[in-house]
């Protein structure tokens, strides 16, 4: 009897911890379904975006295209000889050379955003793959990257903001051409210097940041399953 005794209390032993391995396998696996989803999740909201953005960027190219010509069209009415002719002419060669300016630059932001989104992506991969494969905890290195990917979504919007305006001439006369195009440069590079060192740049910065949190998130996770 007491023989017995002792073999089934060492099968309720042997059972405990093999059904908290179970446990924590299933909750592993709901954990790593979980994660799967909001990333999937994550890069559908990314992609919309982009899509957004570029069917933005082109009404907004065409509404500028609109703009300008009827701003050509209205210098063209009120010219009432030939120099007003040619004023005219010269504003309007301004104005397109400016615009085309900004539209190239802002196309250059936007392919940053998009290669920033790619980055953020790999981390992603990263993580999840330390969490799958080694079971590491890098939920706070995560919280990190939802926050740059939003903070990207911020940047598209002030780029796109930029990309809507549009620079117009203001030429008094044809001898002041080189004026007028100084000042409608020096306007294009404020607006542009401001965009990138208040956006640009501490996103790439942050990005950089984030990186070096996932990198200690996991040596701290693997010093702790040691």
């Amino acid at each position: 009897m007491m023989y017995l005794t002792f073999v089934l209390s060492f099968a309720l032993l042997a059972q405990g911890p093999s059904a908290i391995v179970d446990d924590r396998k299933q909750e592993t696996e709901l954990r790593q379904q979980e994660i799967r989803q909001q990333m999937e999740g994550r890069r559908q909201e990314v992609e919309l975006r982009r899509q957004e953005t570029r069917q933005q960027a082109e009404e907004i190219r065409v509404q500028k295209a609109e703009e300008v010509r009827q701003h050509r069209e209205e210098l063209r009415q009120q010219a009432t000889d030939r120099l007003d002719e040619r004023r005219a002419q010269a504003v309007e060669r301004l104005s397109q050379r400016v615009n085309f300016i900004n539209d190239k630059l802002t196309d250059g932001y936007f392919h940053r955003l998009d290669s920033f989104v790619n980055v953020l992506d790999k981390m992603v991969l990263r993580a999840d793959r330390m969490t799958e494969e080694r079971g590491l905890d890098v939920s706070s290195a995560r919280l990190k990257i939802d926050a740059a990917y939003a903070a990207v979504n911020t940047a598209r919007e002030r780029v796109l903001e930029q990309k809507t305006k549009i620079y117009v001439v203001s030429l008094e006369n044809v001898e002041a051409v080189g004026q007028a195009m100084s000042s409608a440069i020096r306007e294009l590079r404020a607006d542009h210097n401001r965009l990138r060192d208040e956006t640009i740049m501490p996103l790439r910065e942050r990005l950089k940041s984030v990186l070096e949190e996932l990198k200690n998130a996991i040596v701290a996770a693997e010093n702790n399953s040691l």
